[in-house]
């Protein structure tokens, strides 16, 4: 260093005084220190290198030797310097670069410390965004965009009255993350790009979400969320939460950021398929892609260069968001995505809406157990996958007052036992025994049919429970046969003699008709022999006589 030059007041030639440093600094930088995190009246830092940058800048002409290690000190020292309690969350107004904007209408110049400022300036004459609206016209239908205008303006003020995530699916190439682009300008080190599962599954990544107004995912996975209670949490927060940064103590900290996602498909839960995970979200759907559509590669810089008129368009969705009691406009589109999505993540509701099962009716009840016999069957006929009988248990429970149940445990079986169950719900499938259900089974049909059948087919005394089996089980045998048989066709069938069928049929113990000469046999009456001569033996009567008709 110049001998002749004049030290500065915080540098007596050898060492550096720290607190006149830090004071000196802060004289040309004004900052405060909330939580480890540094503000200044343009915005918070969120990349401390510049810090330490223009903090060596000041000691490089007077500092040879350490200077990383007295850059890393003063940083520490800075911290205490500027400490700042806590910045209050103003829901009143909004920081944008040239000033403050009051909802009330109000402007003023004037800056001061806060969470939040944006990189766009107030300008109430500015134009129209003509290319932005045309963009959103192209994209999303027209009842749909009032939606994205008051989500785009609830993201402008820190707080989380609304309580909704809004997220776009579409097939992919619509444009969707144009929008993501348009919301960096917009809010600058304000939002986040992230991951929702990441914010769900990594304990640091929660608090990378302090003083963000709202974290875009323009790329949703398609794999469901392990667990649900974090983002459920977040996007409801009205309490400061349990936040933890690397080699760090973990703090309570306040959120109110907000989520926007795009992506191909809805937003799935492995185990939640509760009403609160379903109904913070808003699901809107982007138009097909026009097959003659020639993309504009500039078109993210047209939209970024309408940034303060999609600042006013974003402030009138606000606006209306606020008189409206934070109640967003949902329209009948968005309300059957989101039916949808409750489906898609979970076929219980569409198992309880279907007919041919069940019916609900007030002053009937069903067990727990039978009742997951029958959605098992409805989803074996619907090719899809069960849930675990306590997830459907407890999916029924928490809502009962949709469908009119009221969870039990006092449900009555035939054997005395008292088991769990639900009023308000019967079954219309007939009732098949146990035994039945266990041979169906039986993987090998051989064994099925030849083994264990004869064994357990005297068990059961629920004659028409058997008869049904029975018959099901007969109609598949001679599905390969006419409706209308020849004698033929029933020795074939019943594999006996030319005798033994005409003596079958002239004793009508198989009905049969006469058209002129020949006998024909209904195949129904071959299935009523059947059935009939398994009911003889078991005690029941034979079938009529033969009928002629010319």
């Amino acid at each position: 260093m110049d001998e002749n030059k004049e030290l500065p007041v915080w540098y007596d030639g050898k060492k550096v005084n720290e607190v006149l440093f830090c004071q000196a600094f802060l004289r040309v930088r004004p900052m405060v220190c909330v939580k480890g995190s540094f503000f200044t009246v343009d915005h918070r830092i969120t990349d401390e290198r510049e810090l330490r940058k223009r903090i060596y800048d000041m000691l490089r002409p007077c500092v040879k030797n350490g200077v990383a290690k007295n850059v890393d000190s003063l940083v520490e020292v800075l911290r205490s310097e500027a400490y700042l309690e806590d910045l209050p969350v103003q829901t009143d107004r909004i920081h944008v670069a040239n000033g403050t904007l009051f909802l009330d209408g109000g402007f003023t110049e004037e800056k001061t410390f806060c969470r939040n400022r944006l990189p766009v300036c107030y300008d109430p004459v500015a134009l129209p965004p003509l290319c932005w609206l045309q963009f959103l016209s192209e994209l999303l239908n027209e009842e749909d965009i009032p939606t994205l205008q008051e989500f785009m303006g609830y993201c402008l003020l820190p707080t989380t009255k609304a309580q909704k995530m809004l997220m776009i699916i579409g097939k992919g190439g619509e444009g969707k993350s144009r929008i993501g682009v348009v919301m960096r300008a917009l809010f600058g080190e304000s939002m986040a790009n992230g991951n929702l599962t990441k914010v769900e599954t990594n304990r640091f990544a929660r608090a990378d979400l302090e003083h963000v107004l709202v974290m875009v995912d323009d790329d949703m996975k398609l794999e469901a969320l392990p667990q649900t209670n974090y983002i459920k949490t977040i996007i409801t927060a009205e309490l400061p939460l349990d936040l933890e940064r690397k080699s760090r103590q973990s703090y309570q900290g306040e959120l109110y950021c907000r989520f926007l996602g795009f992506g191909n498909g809805s937003l799935k839960a492995l185990y939640d398929r509760s009403d609160g995970f379903f109904r913070r979200q808003i699901i809107l759907t982007a138009r097909r892609r026009d097959r003659v559509r020639i993309d504009d590669p500039y078109l993210s810089e047209k939209l970024i260069a309408e940034k303060e008129g999609i600042f006013l368009w974003c402030l009138e969705g606000l606006r209306r968001l606020i008189a409206q009691n934070y109640a967003f406009t949902i329209s009948d589109r968005a309300r059957e995505n989101m039916r949808e999505a409750v489906s898609d993540g979970n076929n219980v509701v569409e198992f309880m809406a279907s007919e041919g099962y069940i019916e609900l009716k007030a002053d009937e009840e069903i067990s727990s157990r039978q009742l997951y016999s029958i959605y098992e069957q409805w989803c074996a006929d619907n090719a899809m996958k069960p849930l675990s009988q306590r997830s459907f248990w407890l999916f029924l429970s928490e809502n009962q007052d949709t469908y009119n149940l009221e969870a039990t445990n006092n449900i009555h079986l035939p054997d005395g036992k008292r088991v769990r169950g639900f009023w308000g719900i019967r079954s219309v499938l007939p009732t098949i025994p146990q035994w039945i259900i266990i041979i169906k089974n039986i993987k090998y049909p051989y064994l099925r049919t030849s083994v264990l059948f004869p064994v357990l087919m005297y068990a059961s005394t629920d004659n028409f429970a058997y008869s049904l089996y029975i018959y099901e089980r007969r109609k598949k045998m001679f599905s390969k046969y006419p409706d209308i048989l020849s004698v033929n066709d029933l020795r074939s069938a019943l594999n006996i003699g030319r005798s033994k069928a005409y003596q079958l049929v002239s004793s009508g113990e198989i009905r049969s008709i006469k058209v002129g000469k020949a006998i024909r046999i209904p195949k129904k009456a071959l299935l009523d022999y059947v059935k009939g001569n398994d009911y003889n033996k078991r005690g029941v009567s034979s079938c009529p006589r033969t009928k002629e008709v010319s």
